[in-house]
């Protein structure tokens, strides 16, 4: 049950006593406050004088995150890292991941998130991180970001490394191969169709044929299983709403493909349906509009802006996807990404996944 039902049934007064009541049960039996004012948090850089913990070696996160078993519901992301990060890693992760803070000396290091998945092991990493590394916070973004502050800026590689061994050092942060996901079908009992295979297949694509381009260029791609929108694909450049159409009498999972949603000073722009695409093209469909934008692009334009008013050049582009006659369907059309059975959409009552 999403917290804003429940505060609607009890009122926010109750809610917040009962919330308050919780927390003094909690500290009453022993949990350990908070080593800094959570309601004026102190900005000021990390004492340096005294004793650091010393940051786990790379070898023993990489056991202790492939060490763990996963349980619960959903199809988690494979688990990457472990081995040594490949020739230029660093560097990639550095251009995408690490930006220099006000104060000089230090930059915030950003971990990705794989569609906001995270295993116990690998939280317990960030925080020994965060502890040895830099103020001892860990800050989690909407977008399945998690932000350590206070990294001193020759302290970079060291940490890459053991984000890396942990399976955090991802790069391409924000861009079309970081793609934000809703739980979809295989979690939520609203979603018409599953997404976060989807979303894997996305980034790969990109990954494969972008390259750097791809990697390095903002651009929000969001993934949501029904129109309710948990990932907030209506305030992406490019947004992916899942539906289903019927051919020949057999149902074929799709996505709404919307451009040019975005926030900006001046407010919230939603997005613009430009094409409903089968799930099987839609890999390919988000490269177009990737390829589309990074080849066009007025200088210093960004991709809501571009998109905003190129939606006929986008509607062009997408054109040759949308079609799906039953003559030329093959038969994994019928059939959800990362799915051996054919597609059944069946939305349940409930509550979503969120």
């Amino acid at each position: 049950n999403r917290l804003k039902f429940l505060v609607r049934a009890i009122g926010f007064e109750a809610f917040r006593a009962a919330v308050e009541d919780e927390l003094a049960r909690v500290r009453r039996e022993g949990a350990p406050r908070l080593p800094f004012d959570a309601q004026r948090p102190s900005e000021e850089a990390p004492p340096r004088h005294a004793p650091r913990a010393v940051p786990p070696a790379p070898a023993l996160l990489a056991r202790r995150v492939r060490d763990q078993s996963t349980r619960g519901p959903g199809e988690p992301p494979p688990l990457s890292g472990g081995a040594p990060p490949a020739p230029g890693a660093l560097e990639a992760f550095v251009r995408t991941n690490v930006r220099p803070q006000r104060q000089r000396g230090y930059s915030v290091v950003t971990a990705s998130l794989p569609q906001g998945d995270v295993r116990a092991a690998q939280l317990d990493a960030l925080a020994e991180l965060a502890t040895a590394c830099g103020d001892g916070t860990v800050r989690f973004a909407s977008r399945g970001h998690a932000l350590l502050r206070w990294i001193p800026d020759a302290e970079v590689p060291a940490l890459f490394e053991r984000l890396a061994a942990a399976g955090l050092g991802r790069d391409g942060t924000g861009s079309a191969a970081d793609v934000v996901a809703c739980p979809g079908a295989e979690a939520c009992r609203q979603a018409v169709t599953r997404t976060r295979e989807l979303a894997r297949l996305v980034e790969d694509r990109v990954r494969a044929r972008l390259g750097a381009r791809g990697t390095e260029a903002p651009l929000d791609v969001h993934v949501s299983g029904c129109p309710n929108g948990c990932s907030r694909h209506h305030l992406a450049g490019i947004g992916l709403q899942g539906s289903a159409r019927k051919v020949g009498g057999r149902s074929v999972p799709q996505f709404f493909v919307l451009v040019g949603g975005g926030v900006a000073a001046d407010g919230a722009r939603f997005g613009a349906l430009a094409a409903k695409v089968p799930a099987r093209r839609v890999p390919e469909a988000v490269e177009r509009l990737a390829a589309l934008w990074l080849d066009e692009r007025a200088p210093g334009e960004g991709a809501p802006e571009f998109f905003a008013r190129a939606r006929d050049r986008v509607r062009a582009v997408l054109a040759p996807l949308e079609e799906l006659r039953l003559e030329d369907a093959r038969a994994e059309d019928f059939v959800e990404p990362g799915q051996h059975e054919e597609f059944r959409p069946a939305v349940q009552d409930g509550e979503c996944a969120a």
